[in-house]
């Protein structure tokens, strides 16, 4: 017995509504983006205002509540020039995530990568400390997952704090969340 692994698609319909939602300008191209869950479907789009990353939440990871979160504190490392891909906002309400007929979808700037490439003889999860550095100021949050620093659960306890404070810079406003 074998079990199909076809991805998830947007239907036409679904699309056209829910991009509607974002003011991107005219729309040059769409490609579907095979990467990640496959029951979370992705393209990419290149339009006049750049070039983004547009995804529905697959079932069980469309919590609203964890959704949000998340984006907060995509949001929040922004407001302090983390480089990360931002996300783009609602046209009327410039909300980070759009819920449209029972789904989850956001819309992120695309930004090109590749596979990240472990260190020799290491495992995923087991590189040691690393460094995150933001801005000019070169402060960071480090993150030990072998052991070398803190215990994971204040280690993540501190760096969600460092996180969720508020931006230094109170004119730099990102998207809200409701």
């Amino acid at each position: 017995m074998s079990v199909t692994k076809e991805r998830d698609q947007f239907g036409a319909s679904e699309l056209a509504i829910c991009l509607s939602h974002y003011d991107l300008g005219i729309i040059s191209r769409i490609e579907e983006f095979p990467r990640g869950s496959r029951r979370a479907p992705k393209i990419v789009i290149d339009c006049q205002r750049g070039r983004f990353l547009f995804k529905r939440r697959a079932r069980g990871k469309d919590d609203l509540a964890k959704v949000a979160f998340t984006h907060q504190i995509q949001l929040t490392l922004a407001g302090q020039n983390y480089p990360l891909p931002h996300l783009l906002g609602t046209r009327d309400e410039n909300n980070s995530l759009l819920l449209h007929g029972g789904n989850i979808y956001e819309m992120f700037e695309y930004i090109e990568g590749g596979n990240y490439e472990f260190a020799e003889g290491t495992a995923p999860g087991m590189q040691g400390r690393r460094r995150c550095r933001r801005g000019a100021g070169g402060r960071g949050i480090s993150i030990s997952a072998d052991g070398t620093g803190a215990p994971a659960e204040r280690q993540t306890r501190s760096t969600m704090e460092a996180v969720c404070r508020p931006p230094a810079n109170p004119a730099v406003e990102p998207p809200h969340n409701t």
